[in-house]
């Protein structure tokens, strides 16, 4: 049999106990609650707006590194095969086939085209000018797809007010792409492929050839066309500028040979950096539009 005083301490006990399992049940409802229903939608708003700011700034550094590459490239080859390409130009043939090129009846463009070969073997040749190029873009648009998905993770992370679980980060994705997908539908119909998907095979050509135009080369001859064959051409201008000095000098020293080609190839490196760089700048600020777009049009 219970003692009354047993009875009345056990009773007061479990009425403890639920007293303090219903504040922790409390406590826990108010821990739990998502913090973006205590937020304002401006604030929400504003968090989104700078996750895409931060975003479009890593793409502006990802184009300049990757546009760096280029440079990076050239100097590379230079490093590799100028003092060989300087060597061959100066030498014996080289100078009998310039002097040769002088007589009658004899092939004037037989030197040019000896010093245009040299180039392509110790330095580069126009296909390796243009994969490299073509690789240049190809990773940039990695580089986008990559801001994007981080970009789809912080918005679906500032719009719910808690950090996303790994499981559901590929769900992010797929709802931003979708959403830009949409976005880049309502834009204007010929931007499509550089603001919404940065398609390689369209974009090359774009990019390749804007920079071309930027280098002095016609808008007029860069018609229909692989961007192979137009980066071929923008190859064609910076072995001219080595066989150009070859030719002036081939009576120089080697080493005469050396510091202009050299210039010119330094300054024909820096050139198509920078219009590179331009271009895939232009790339981004359509992308971060629609980024914009897509990413408010989810609040």
């Amino acid at each position: 049999m219970t003692h009354p005083g047993s009875r009345r301490a056990l009773l007061a006990a479990g009425g403890l106990t639920m007293v303090g399992l219903s504040g922790y049940t409390v406590y826990r409802g108010i821990g739990t609650q998502s913090p973006s229903s205590r937020r304002s939608a401006a604030v929400v708003r504003a968090e989104v707006e700078r996750h895409v700011a931060e975003s479009t700034a890593r793409a502006n550094q990802a184009a300049a590194a990757r546009a760096a590459e280029f440079e990076a490239f050239i100097r590379e080859r230079k490093a590799a095969g100028l003092v060989g390409f300087s060597k061959e130009v100066t030498s014996y043939k080289s100078s009998w086939l310039a002097i040769k090129g002088k007589l009658p009846f004899t092939d004037a463009n037989e030197h040019r085209q000896f010093v245009a070969d040299a180039f392509g073997s110790r330095l580069f040749t126009p296909a390796q000018l243009s994969e490299r190029v073509a690789r240049i873009v190809k990773s940039f648009e990695q580089d986008l797809i990559e801001e994007q998905n981080k970009l789809a993770v912080l918005v679906r992370q500032a719009i719910g007010g808690a950090p996303v679980p790994p499981s559901e980060a590929s769900e992010a994705h797929h709802d931003m792409a979708r959403a830009v997908a949409v976005a880049a539908g309502a834009a204007e119909r010929a931007a499509t492929t550089q603001v919404g998907n940065l398609v390689v095979s369209e974009a090359v050509a774009a990019i390749a050839s804007q920079v071309l135009v930027r280098l002095g080369v016609t808008a007029g001859i860069l018609s229909a066309g692989a961007a192979t064959s137009w980066w071929t051409l923008g190859a064609g201008v910076a072995i001219g500028f080595a066989v150009d000095a070859a030719v002036r000098y081939f009576k120089s020293p080697e080493e005469d040979v050396k510091r202009d080609v050299e210039r010119a190839l330094d300054e024909f490196a820096v050139t198509v950096k920078d219009s590179i760089r331009q271009e895939l700048e232009q790339a981004v600020g359509k992308r971060a539009a629609v980024w914009h777009q897509a990413a408010t049009g989810m609040l």
